[in-house]
């Protein structure tokens, strides 16, 4: 990212705090607070028992993850990685994980196992080490021609 787009984004992000309708949010407050004991009520106020641990990307890759679902990427590569026995599930998450990379933030393969581990929120792939990259890519060049028939036979099922 460019220290342009980094001023960019943080100008942003200043605006949409100053937006902000305060009163609005008093009046939900308010709302809110009448179903609370008043112990509640301070607890909440305090901001106590609330401790943000992480926070990742998750709209284009949940964006991108249904599409993937729809057309029947995933299914396909679960279907023959299972087929050369292989765990489907971990493999078209991996491949997936790549493919959003990509996509989102493109960038080099490898850089893609910090980039699900720190940034992105990917459903089913919390982290993947650089040799599970190395094989599920492996794997999709060997399958790739599979694949593509299988989306492909899958599609056309659906359009008819």
């Amino acid at each position: 990212m460019s220290r342009l787009a980094g001023r960019t984004r943080k100008a942003m992000n200043r605006e949409l705090i100053d937006a902000v309708d305060r009163a609005a949010l008093a009046r939900l407050v308010s709302s809110i607070s009448r179903f609370l004991t008043p112990e509640q009520a301070a607890t909440a106020a305090a901001g106590g028992g609330v401790e943000m641990l992480d926070s990742r990307r998750l709209g284009a890759m949940w964006t991108l993850d249904r599409l993937w679902d729809r057309v029947g990427i995933g299914a396909a590569i679960r279907r023959i990685a299972a087929g050369r026995r292989l765990d489907g599930d971990a493999v078209e998450r991996v491949v997936f994980a790549l493919v959003a990379r990509r996509a989102c933030e493109p960038g080099s393969k490898l850089a893609a196992t910090t980039w699900v581990a720190q940034r992105a929120a990917i459903e089913g792939c919390a982290a993947f080490s650089d040799d599970q990259a190395y094989r599920a890519m492996d794997f999709l060049l060997d399958a790739l021609d599979e694949i593509a028939a299988e989306v492909a036979r899958c599609t056309r099922v659906a359009d008819t």
